[in-house]
């Protein structure tokens, strides 16, 4: 259940090439989520019966260099800001710091991690399953729910440079999707796309241009 099936697509038609699937044809092959690094932003790792999705170390030690310096910055410079008659230099270099740490922080917080359980039939973001919490399917839902795994790939131009990044997203039933890893490394991703999918039992579809 885990081979890859190439489905061929373009702008003008969809080619399901090893599969009859409808539930293929009525799927958005389009990026689901604009945008997209150049490198690994996150690992897939299996353990204790479950594949969890998180931060790489790369991403973690690009996204605290932010961080650090943002904290060493408004350290330095809050207790000017309590000094009577001290210019704007000190509030300045606080709100620097400050965005420094803002920018950490939404970066580490950008990418989410996501377990997968079979043993209670789930996935989810954080701790565990609330189940009564259902009404976002990216952030958790039951594993019964997922029809198959797509792979496909974007291209960014930025900077006057551009560089493809790779999504591995679920489909649902009724051909609605949700993304799980977004990276710029496709053997890496398709690598995970292969675990995910035998883990699950479920078919992976890729895109082929």
């Amino acid at each position: 259940m885990s081979a890859i099936k190439d489905i061929r697509v373009n702008k003008f038609e969809l080619k399901l090439a090893d599969t009859d699937d409808p539930v293929a044809e009525k799927t958005c092959w389009d990026p689901l989520k604009s945008g997209g690094a150049n490198f690994k932003t996150q690992d897939m790792v299996e353990t204790k019966g479950r594949i969890v999705i998180k931060h790489s170390v790369t991403a973690l030690v690009l996204y605290s260099m932010f961080l650090l310096p943002g904290l060493g910055i408004f350290f330095i410079a809050s207790p000017t800001l309590f000094i009577e008659g001290e210019s704007g230099g000190g509030i300045a270099m606080a709100i620097l710091g400050a965005l420094f740490i803002g920018v950490s922080l939404l970066m580490l917080s950008s990418k989410k991690h996501i377990t997968f359980d079979k043993a209670s039939g789930t996935y989810f973001c954080g701790k565990s399953y609330n189940g009564s919490k259902r009404g976002d399917a990216s952030r958790q839902g039951r594993l019964s729910d997922i029809h198959a795994l797509q792979l496909i790939r974007e291209s960014i131009r930025s900077n006057n440079r551009s560089y493809l990044s790779y999504e591995l997203n679920l489909v649902f039933h009724n051909g609605e999707r949700a993304n799980v890893m977004d990276h710029g490394i496709e053997l890496e991703i398709e690598a995970s796309a292969k675990q995910l999918a035998a883990y699950l039992d479920l078919p992976l579809w890729k895109a082929s241009y």
